[in-house]
């Protein structure tokens, strides 16, 4: 039987492009991507070998939805989104944490409100064991 191998990308629906596509490549280090022409603005973003497409759309975005990126540096970008104050401590109770078992860190950060997934978690290997 065959079936899926793989993960190729992940569509994110937006209010606001611009800010999404800032959020994306100033916080997190995605690379824009040449992207085809649709009936709507559109913006594709490498994160490493997949990528992330930004859909600008009306609709509201869904509360508590979210996907993980895996980082470099989990603590770099948990300071980044410090300073940029849009960490996200309601949604799952804290901005940052080991979680259990040892198996990852975690940070949530706050997308832009007019995003749909409205926090990222980014994981790496465990560097800290707290909860700010």
């Amino acid at each position: 039987m065959s079936g899926a191998v793989g993960l190729n990308h992940v569509s994110v629906v937006t209010r606001d492009l611009d800010e999404s596509v800032r959020f994306y490549v100033d916080v997190l280090g995605l690379e824009p991507l040449p992207t085809p022409d649709f009936a709507f603005p559109v913006q594709w973003l490498r994160a490493g070998s997949l990528q992330v497409h930004l859909f600008e759309r009306p609709d509201t975005p869904p509360s508590y939805a979210h996907f993980a990126l895996e980082v470099d540096d989990v603590v770099a970008v948990y300071e980044r989104a410090r300073e940029l104050g849009i960490l996200d401590r309601e949604s799952f109770g804290y901005a940052i944490a080991e979680c259990p078992a040892g198996r990852r860190s975690s940070t949530s950060a706050t997308r832009p409100a007019t995003s749909s997934s409205s926090t990222i978690r980014t994981a790496r290997p465990p560097e800290r064991r707290s909860r700010r």
